[in-house]
């Protein structure tokens, strides 16, 4: 998964922690995005930048394990 797309994850886990009701509706828009990045956790932690997608992944088992953020 590029690093773009994680860090757009990552803002996207910001807003909606924030309690921003739009990043709250866009969210289901960007359910496979998150089923991907949990697929490429280890990926990631090898990265030069080991916070890069922290947030984003709290966010991805929340949604996935809960079924809401």
């Amino acid at each position: 998964m590029p690093d773009e797309h994680i860090r757009f994850l990552d803002a996207l886990a910001a807003a909606v922690a924030a309690g921003d009701d739009e990043a709250k509706v866009r969210l289901p828009m960007f359910e496979p995005w998150l089923r991907r990045l949990l697929l490429c956790k280890s990926d990631i932690v090898q990265r030069a930048d080991p916070t890069l997608g922290a947030n984003a992944q709290r966010l991805a088992l929340r949604v996935l394990t809960d079924g809401h953020a």
